[in-house]
């Protein structure tokens, strides 16, 4: 009799310890929560100069003292000494379109965090994008057996 009731109790501890293990919430992932960057505000704006080029500046102020801060633009670096809190630096370069009448510029600033070093981004949109035109209508034809179809051509 006792042999027919191990396996009763084998299975009735698998079943509990699964009703707990499944009671539990999975780990949630925290939306809408940012990576730490490095403690700076960035500003980021462009001006047209005429002939297809423009001036884009960006603005890095610091939120905390800093042992050193490098700002990077489209290319071209600037590190500076020490920065206190509240100070800014700024590094500002000339954007030429050229053939291209439409570039998104990254302005990065990047900061001694702890051991680390933490970076933060800028996006400026200069110039006018392309317009993509949509597809045309597609066409409704009737069968010769009542059924319709849309035929889309290019």
């Amino acid at each position: 009799m006792l042999r027919r009731l191990v396996p009763l109790v084998v299975l009735a501890a698998v079943v509990a310890l699964a009703a707990v293990a499944c009671t539990s919430d999975p780990p949630r992932r925290r939306v809408g929560v940012a990576k730490p960057g490095a403690p700076v505000t960035l500003a980021l704006d462009a001006h047209a100069t005429g002939a297809g080029r423009h001036r884009v500046t960006l603005r890095a102020t610091a939120t905390a003292d800093l042992p050193w801060l490098e700002l990077r633009l489209d290319g071209t670096h600037a590190q500076s000494g020490p920065i206190a809190r509240g100070e800014t630096r700024q590094l500002a370069v000339e954007v030429v379109l050229g053939a291209a009448a439409f570039r998104e510029i990254v302005g990065v600033a990047a900061a001694p965090v702890g051991s680390g070093t933490r970076t933060r981004a800028a996006i400026q949109r200069i110039g006018v994008p392309a317009t993509v035109h949509a597809p045309p209508p597609p066409r409704v034809v009737t069968l010769p057996g009542g059924e319709r179809v849309a035929e889309v051509r290019p």
